[in-house]
């Protein structure tokens, strides 16, 4: 099922049962073929399943992502996650081992089945805003702009180890993103002063 068009391939096939292990090597519309295999005779009384099993790993993984974890369905489409801990016959800490060989992003992925995780910068493209930007002139009077901060864990006052707060101004794709290293508070740094030197009534949060 790896090929192109390799569900062509159970045209005419007739199952009750089909298994699907690592689903996310497969693409979505060649998962969703193979339902059209899935039937019985009228009088045979056999239920007609179709189950599958993968990491959160694979050119499929989006898809898997949004349609076994986002659209789960306690009664119907059951999502049943699995971790290391759950196979007790396993030598977990030679394993974890090998994982940590793989780098942080699949290590993650591998060792605690999480879905969501990504590398970084996926999930914007640029051009998804060419075209997009405004000035600020053509905005509404009444349009109050927001920047916001993603906080880093908080640290002990007494903690001056920099950090970096990213920000960015909603409603005006023209502000810059600022990053600013500090140790202070978000009211006394880099944060508020942006917040202050952008006119029109700026709000300004600060989120983890």
């Amino acid at each position: 099922m790896q090929d192109a068009e390799a569900e062509q391939n159970f045209q005419g096939a007739e199952y009750q049962f089909i298994g699907i292990d690592e689903v996310t090597d497969i693409a979505e519309h060649q998962y969703r073929f193979l339902f059209s295999r899935l039937r019985r005779r009228k009088d045979a009384g056999l239920p007609v399943r179709m189950r599958a099993a993968s990491n959160p790993y694979g050119r499929g993984l989006e898809w898997c992502y949004r349609r076994f974890i986002l659209g789960a369905k306690p009664h119907d489409r059951a999502f049943i996650p699995a971790r290391l801990e759950d196979n007790p016959y396993l030598d977990a800490e030679q394993y974890e081992e090998s994982l940590r060989q793989l780098g942080s992003i699949t290590y993650q992925k591998l060792r605690y089945g999480d879905w969501s995780i990504r590398q970084d910068g996926g999930h914007f493209r640029e051009e998804w805003f060419e075209g997009q930007s405004v000035h600020d002139r053509e905005l509404p009077e009444s349009l109050r702009l927001c920047r916001y901060w993603d906080s880093p864990p908080v640290r002990h006052a007494e903690d001056r180890i920099p950090i970096t707060r990213p920000g960015s101004c909603l409603g005006d794709q023209r502000q810059p993103l600022v990053r600013d290293r500090c140790a202070s508070h978000p009211r006394d740094s880099a944060e508020s002063r942006a917040a202050r030197g952008g006119g029109r009534g700026f709000g300004s949060l600060v989120g983890g």
